[in-house]
């Protein structure tokens, strides 16, 4: 529980504003979303999606984009004991203008900011064959929820998914074939 909460405000802390709320170059579309899924993209709260996604150093425009089940309100991140409701996919991306920028914003994305209180640096494992590198923060945020951070030339970005537990469709492999889509799309 405490983790989960830790990297919340972790992705909270690391920035919470986007210039941009809609689908564009590097975030998924419709047609990335496994139809299985039954997701349709949601515009409903775009409030919500500036707060979940940083800003990182360097790059400038951002663009995010959820996915829910028709009718459902964005989750976010789920707080709850038992994990997310139904299943939700976010995907975001920014451009930092050179792959330079990006590198460095992707080397530092975790580190803490000089006088920062952020202690929690959550568990990351490097992802083969996404972008030009990919880490994964594997259900931290409980039971059938990952997130994907990846690195592809100037962009960087990040791929959500999470679903109750025992969700059979929400894997690690769902969420690494997403992130692929998005980093294709960029």
């Amino acid at each position: 529980m405490r983790s989960r909460h830790s990297l919340l405000a972790l992705v909270v802390g690391l920035g919470l504003t986007l210039s941009a709320c809609s689908s564009s170059s590097g975030t998924l579309t419709e047609s990335d979303i496994p139809s299985y899924l039954h997701l349709v993209q949601n515009t409903s709260e775009p409030s919500l999606l500036n707060d979940i996604f940083p800003r990182w150093p360097g790059c400038t425009s951002s663009s995010v984009v959820a996915f829910t089940p028709v009718g459902k309100r964005v989750i976010g991140v789920s707080s709850s004991e038992g994990g997310a409701e139904y299943v939700e996919v976010l995907s975001f991306v920014s451009s930092c203008g050179t792959s330079s920028k990006a590198h460095a914003s992707f080397a530092n994305v975790f580190q803490p900011a000089p006088n920062s209180h952020r202690a929690f640096v959550p568990p990351l494992k490097r992802v083969a064959g996404v972008g030009n590198e990919a880490v994964l923060l594997d259900e931290v945020f409980g039971d059938r929820s990952y997130a994907l951070l990846w690195l592809s030339g100037p962009h960087l970005g990040f791929v959500f998914v999470q679903g109750p537990p025992g969700d059979t469709h929400v894997t690690l492999g769902l969420a690494k074939q997403l992130a692929e889509d998005a980093v294709a799309n960029s």
